[in-house]
């Protein structure tokens, strides 16, 4: 059963559709997707931290240079108010020789004497050199008796430079060459002097530069420190690491240590015929930044089969390459993880499927199959077959449905063999009819032809005597004829319902039945009056099947006359009339009557109070299927011997 359950199939078909439907949209779409995806957010994480970076180390250039501006700034600075204090302290020295307190000679003398012993800043000093270019004040002022002659290691007269240059413009900077008598090492220096021109001399301080660049080298390695802890706990992905190298391809910075201030210029780049160094400089002043190549792993030295990719930045001020490098695997990380959730996915799914296939196919499809064979029992003829399903879900609906559809196509078939069995009975009573409405004109019709042979032998035959018998038997014959029209037509078949009078076709039945009720001496009373011919109180419309109605009302005349057998006082009372939207015919006899104890059972079929060789008891069962099946009207007794009718009025009419 199950190989040949095309809904089990479909439903197979259609979730492995889905699932292949799933893997496709996942490999072609989600996946590639996701991997370029997780790619930007790497690539943007890359970017992102090598800006970072950049900024910082923007910040550090920015921070430096400011820092030798404002360390330089702050010695010229402490130079000039050295200068300014002691060109102050010589100036008074002048006004104490010009007051006459002391000779110029005795000032000048007091004066130069102050200075050689003056230290500021532990070890720095005062010089003063006069208009000759000869030292009044220094340190070791006997190696400069001639001034003019002295000069730096890159061969500057540093003496005769800046007294010309004092003498000219009153004051003045200069940098050179000088031994540090702490050291004894040459090293740069600068020295700010003023002119004092009272006395022709100049008078000037120096500070070494190499104390302000020891300041500045620990600046700088504070601040590369702090490049280096940040560089070192940048991650890009798992293993993608910041660097930075010189135009010199010397490294800088890496978060191996190890590598800091290595020369890596000979790394050959596995991709290309230029350097690694090389392909990173390219990269950075390029327009795209970045670089794709082949490296190896830390856990796979030395084997360059590992795709990778570095973003690269060009920092101008220094000439450094800033990179952010990370490993292409590491970017598609996501999309490796997404294949083994869909690897599982699908095991899971298959296995639900295979779980829903076996639950749909024991709830839905093995009874609908089952269903589908009670069906084909059904169109053989088995209307005894029934379904056991008894579940509480629309399946166990359908099953008590099919059930009761059964049910109901036995019944409308039993309905419908006791409807023809019941046309059958009709056919023969008005066959009996028929006959009884023949009888006495073929009488007369036989009566006339012994007339006529007993003329014959009294030799009394003549012409007018033969057309006399001719018109009294023709008139005979053509009433047959009629009584005949009239059975044809009520046995006509109505296909369509049609709208048409009660009255018109209760007097077509009465007149069918007419000879009838001669002969058994009923008397016939409709709406009060005793006629067979009458007219209705208003039309009367009605719509459904005329001659069925017709046939109904026939049974219900020949169940009367039935009646009327064994009673002396044989009346027949009939009534039609219109109450709002219906239309009421009764029918009642003067017989005695159906017993109180049989009312409940007369319109049963096959139930009848004649003997079995004089009824069927098909008659009203087919009467009242009549009325209140085909024409949804209503058929009841009332007061054991009256039959009444009602049947909503024509909507035309109405």
């Amino acid at each position: 059963m199950i190989s040949s359950s095309i809904l089990l199939k479909k439903t197979i078909v259609t979730l492995l559709v889905l699932i292949l439907a799933e893997i496709v949209i996942f490999y072609f779409y989600i996946l590639p997707f996701n991997q370029n995806y997780n790619f930007s957010l790497v690539e943007k994480q890359g970017k992102e931290a090598l800006a970072k970076i950049y900024q910082i180390v923007d910040i550090y250039h920015s921070e430096l240079e400011s820092f030798k501006k404002d360390s330089l700034e702050h010695l010229k600075e402490d130079a000039e108010q050295i200068v300014d204090f002691s060109a102050n302290t010589i100036r008074e020295y002048i006004n104490i020789s010009k007051s006459g307190i002391l000779s110029e000679a005795e000032a000048k003398s007091r004066a130069f004497q102050y200075f050689q012993d003056f230290r500021y800043e532990k070890e720095n000093y005062i010089w003063i050199i006069d208009g000759d270019y000869v030292a009044k004040v220094h340190p070791d002022k006997d190696s400069l008796k001639d001034g003019k002659e002295v000069k730096d290691i890159k061969g500057n007269s540093v003496v005769a430079n800046m007294v010309d240059i004092a003498k000219r413009d009153g004051e003045g900077y200069y940098q050179y060459y000088w031994k540090n008598f702490n050291s004894n090492q040459i090293e740069r220096k600068i020295s700010y002097f003023k002119y004092i021109p009272e006395w022709d001399l100049v008078i000037g301080t120096g500070v070494y530069l190499d104390d302000r660049n020891s300041k500045i080298v620990e600046r700088e390695r504070e601040l590369t420190e702090k490049i280096q802890t940040i560089l070192e706990k940048t991650k890009i992905g798992d293993t993608g690491y910041i660097y930075i190298f010189n135009r010199e391809h010397e490294m800088l910075f890496h978060p191996n240590r190890y590598l800091i201030g290595k020369d890596f210029k000979n790394y050959p780049n596995p991709n290309t015929q230029y350097t690694m160094a090389e392909s990173l400089q390219k990269a950075g002043e390029s327009a795209s930044k970045t670089l794709y190549y082949l490296w190896d792993r830390p856990d796979d030295t030395g084997n360059f089969i590992y795709q990778k990719v570095s973003w690269v930045e060009h920092y101008k001020p220094l000439h450094w390459y800033i990179g952010s490098s990370a490993y292409l695997s590491e970017l598609q990380k996501g999309g490796d993880t997404l294949k083994e959730i869909l690897i599982w996915n699908s095991i899971i799914i298959l296995f639900l499927i295979l779980f829903f296939v076996i639950y749909i196919s024991k709830t839905v499809i093995f009874p609908i199959n089952y269903l589908a064979t009670l069906s084909d029992e059904v169109k053989r003829g088995n209307y005894n077959i029934r379904s056991n399903i008894s579940s509480k879900d629309e399946i166990g609906m359908l099953s008590s449905s099919f059930n009761a559809m059964i049910v109901s196509i036995g019944e409308n078939i039993e309905t419908q063999k006791r409807m023809g069995e019941a046309k059958i009975s009709a056919v023969s009573e008005i066959v009996g009819m028929i006959a009884h409405q023949w009888r006495q004109p073929l009488t007369s019709i036989s009566n006339y032809i012994y007339d006529i042979l007993e003329t014959y032998e009294y030799d009394e035959l003549s012409k007018e005597y033969l057309e006399e018998r001719y018109e009294s038997v023709n008139s005979t014959v053509q009433m047959m004829s009629k009584t005949i029209d009239k059975f044809r037509y009520f046995f006509k078949p109505d296909k369509e319902k049609t709208e048409f009078s009660i009255c018109e076709t209760l007097l077509e039945a009465i007149d069918l039945e007419k000879n009838i009720f001669r002969e058994k001496g009923i008397r016939v009373f409709i709406n009060g009056a005793e006629t067979l011919h009458f007219s209705c109180h208003g039309k009367m419309l009605i719509n459904g099947y005329k001659y069925e109605f017709q046939e109904t009302l026939l049974i219900l005349l020949n169940n009367a006359i039935e009646a009327l057998k064994s009673v002396e006082d044989k009346r027949v009372w009939i009534e039609a009339k219109e109450e709002n939207e219906i239309c009421i015919l009764s029918i009642k006899d003067s017989g005695n009557g159906v017993p109180e104890e049989l009312k409940d059972k007369i319109f049963q079929p096959y139930f009848t109070t004649k003997h079995e060789s004089f009824g069927t008891g098909i008659g009203l069962y087919m009467a009242k299927m009549i009325v209140e099946v085909n024409m949804d009207g209503k058929l009841y007794l009332e007061d054991n011997s009256k039959f009444v009718l009602e049947i909503e009025k024509s909507e035309i009419y109405t």
